[in-house]
């Protein structure tokens, strides 16, 4: 929506970034609703956008009921064309919320998106499940997918995906290396030392 302050602080970035020699690289994450492919490639030319993450909630239908148009209009076709012209542009993700309301048309929804929009590199896309993290969030729990469902979900939705290219997944199953000098520098690692006594 604030194209412009993007435009004015990825230029002031860029810069800063450029006097201490260092690398700079940015990443987005929108409704997608105003990211033609015009802004696209301003942001990737201008301002060094790497990758765009992109959000949707659904099928047509149930996207258009929670996601309307400031002028009353239905958005779900708006974004799925900006997310197949901003891929041409940027390394694109797009996020599929779900929750209980649309969970049931989330396993149709992945097919679609695999066999007839063949969105597996760029576009690709993933599930996330929604869940009130914290206090502060607005969710309602009651309308989470149960953790039971969301496994069984996440199953059958890689299982998918695999089949279709198994190449788009198989980093995510295994872990990957990393050199470093000792596992203690690791993020989430502990190292215990035992002594003779």
């Amino acid at each position: 929506m604030h194209k412009e302050a993007i435009y004015y602080l990825s230029e002031k970035l860029i810069a800063i970034c450029a006097e201490r020699e260092v690398e700079y690289i940015a990443d987005l994450i929108s409704n997608g609703t105003l990211l033609d492919v015009e802004t696209a490639k301003r942001l990737a030319d201008d301002c060094k956008v790497m990758r765009a993450n992109l959000t949707i909630d659904g099928m047509g239908e149930t996207h258009n009921k929670r996601r309307i148009l400031v002028s009353g209009g239905d958005s779900y076709d708006t974004i799925m064309k900006n997310i197949e012209d901003c891929a041409e542009v940027l390394n694109t993700v797009v996020r599929i919320n779900v929750d209980k309301d649309n969970a049931d048309e989330i396993e149709n929804f992945t097919k679609y998106l695999i066999d007839e929009k063949k969105w597996l590199l760029n576009p690709s896309f993933y599930l996330a499940f929604v869940d009130d993290y914290a206090e502060s969030c607005l969710i309602d729990k009651s309308t989470c997918v149960p953790i039971e469902q969301i496994a069984e979900m996440s199953h059958r939705y890689e299982r998918a995906v695999y089949a279709s290219n198994r190449n788009t997944v198989t980093g995510t199953f295994f872990p990957r290396r990393k050199a470093t000098y000792c596992g203690g520098e690791c993020t989430l690692s502990y190292v215990a030392v035992y002594r003779n006594t």
